[in-house]
């Protein structure tokens, strides 16, 4: 009876240091160091687009100021859109029709872990993390907010155990 019972608890203590519990992956995410941004890059569908035009962001370059843009083939940033973007694009793939470059430094917040699964990193037992995140969309003008709410993406993080636990390998 004594064997078993050092069994179980054995078996329980090499379970646990094994496991990732999803809400220790969340804040180990939230802060490594990889998981921040300087200037985060946000893809616009048409609707925010339009809306950053009629907002005043940005505007379209007309005749010789074609030449002296600095930002995509045909749109540039105004002073109220520099003021909270670093840079405007066209993009010209099916889910965004442009794509702004955020001028501050915003930080993400890893918001719910959708999958974990057994993966090998580098031949060492590791986990690979599948997470929703967000923005922290805080201190940004007012118009821009109205326009441009980022929402949820998704990303992966790749952990790798140590002996005092789980680290975050790499955000990708």
């Amino acid at each position: 009876m004594v064997y078993a019972l050092a069994f179980v608890v054995s078996s329980s203590i090499a379970c646990s240091r094994e496991e990732l519990p999803r809400r220790t992956a969340i804040d180990r995410i939230n802060r490594s160091a990889q998981f921040r941004l300087e200037k985060p890059e946000i893809p616009l569908t048409a609707v925010q687009f339009e809306c950053g035009m009629r907002a005043g962001l940005w505007g379209k370059v007309t005749g010789d100021s074609l030449q002296k843009a600095v930002i995509g083939e045909q749109y540039v940033l105004t002073t109220r859109g520099k003021a909270v973007f670093a840079s405007i694009s066209k993009d010209y793939s099916s889910s965004a029709v442009a794509t702004v470059q955020l001028s501050g430094g915003y930080h993400r917040t890893a918001v719910e872990v959708t999958g974990i699964t057994d993966s090998e990193i580098w031949g060492y037992d590791g986990k690979e993390i599948q997470f929703d995140w967000d923005w922290e969309w805080i201190g940004s003008s007012e118009q821009a907010a109205a326009c441009i709410t980022p929402s949820k993406r998704k990303g992966t993080a790749l952990f790798r155990r140590y002996d005092d636990g789980w680290l975050v390998e790499r955000i990708i």
